[in-house]
């Protein structure tokens, strides 16, 4: 039997406040449609959602995504100007060391003349700080040099958002889908609490795992109970990888359900042996604001290389350019690439 210690008991009540703060539904992939497994069988099925989960081991994505609009849904769907190019390093661990190179964002302009504003710069962890280059920024058709950077402790908040989760693809992953909570969750941990005695007679923590077929897939799907303000539902393939194949969050409001988000992995390629990743998906949302369009997000990846053998965590560790502006939060100073850190003309407020 699987083993679980209190601590693992106690973190059974806070997955739902993770997930959703009600209770939990879950349902798999097994012999016959919406027939519940047993928790022998889901556990069973917990080794091979972690072993996806630790199957990257370095990789590296070129790819691009862009923001369409319409006024309704039956309208359909007209591509804005709002557009992202990057190269992304991770090296496979949740959290873990991360680089974005952004090539090319455009986004709406607030302030200004112009309506839509561009820059290019790098983002960086390197497992302790995060270093962020600004190469370009202004209007989105005409850039000027910026030459400056930062270092912040940690990792960044932005890095690990659902924003560059959207862009490099891994926000649509079974490996990185919770980069962006603070806390230490994964599917395969999700699993594991279900089954806990404890929490399959609690009325407020029931879950059930039963198998269902989405977009022509048979799958495992995993789901919140519907509750009065709303749930949330996964669905992966077990054929490849128990990849990601969508993802549904509905909220209520005055019993009127909205979509927060709407997940479809439209394709995808095994890039190493056993490791699936999405080469095209869409993530749509529904406005509040009735005056407000639809909008979506669309992922393509351009080019995936996994489990890189030659792979150089020096990838992480990013210089500063000659002539860069520094803003080093982490030493307290300020200064300029080529001159003498030690002697700053301005220091930073911490």
């Amino acid at each position: 039997m699987l083993w679980i210690d209190n601590n693992m008991k106690k973190r059974a009540f806070l997955i739902t406040s993770i997930l959703i703060p009600v209770f939990v539904w879950v349902t798999v992939y097994g012999e016959e449609l919406g027939t519940p497994l047993s928790s022998e069988e889901v556990e069973a099925l917990i080794p091979t959602i972690e072993s996806t989960e630790k199957s990257i081991h370095n990789l590296k994505v070129d790819a691009e995504s862009w923001m369409e609009e319409r006024s309704s849904l039956s309208a359909p769907w007209q591509r804005t100007p709002t557009y992202f190019s990057c190269t992304a390093w991770m090296d496979g661990r949740p959290k873990g060391k991360l680089r974005v190179d952004v090539h090319k964002e455009v986004l709406k302009w607030r302030d200004g003349a112009a309506p839509y504003a561009g820059r290019s710069y790098t983002m960086s962890f390197d497992g302790t700080n995060t270093k962020f280059i600004e190469k370009t920024a202004g209007p989105s058709d005409e850039q000027f040099p910026k030459k400056e950077g930062q270092v912040s402790p940690g990792a960044s908040e932005w890095l690990m958002s659902n924003i560059v989760g959207s862009c490099t693809g891994g926000g649509v992953t079974t490996n990185f889908f919770f980069n962006s909570k603070k806390e230490d969750i994964s599917f395969s941990k999700a699993f594991q609490l279900a089954i806990l005695p404890e929490v399959q007679t609690s009325k407020s923590l029931s879950f059930e795992f039963v198998h269902e077929e989405k977009n022509g897939v048979l799958c495992l799907k995993f789901s919140t109970k519907p509750a009065k303000w709303g749930r949330e539902t996964w669905w992966f393939d077990p054929t490849r990888g128990f990849a990601l194949i969508a993802y549904l969050h509905t909220n209520k409001v005055d019993d009127i359900e909205h979509v927060i988000s709407d997940i479809k992995v439209n394709k995808l390629k095994e890039v190493a042996p056993g490791v699936w990743w999405p080469m095209e998906a869409t993530l749509e949302s529904e406005p509040r604001d009735p005056n407000a369009p639809y909008k979506r997000t669309v992922y393509k990846a351009l080019n995936v290389i996994a489990n890189d053998p030659n792979f150089n965590e020096s990838v992480f560790t990013v210089p500063f350019p000659e002539g860069y502006s520094i803003d080093d939060k982490v030493a307290g100073r300020k200064y300029k690439v080529g001159e003498d850190p030690n002697t700053p003309k301005e220091q930073s407020k911490k």
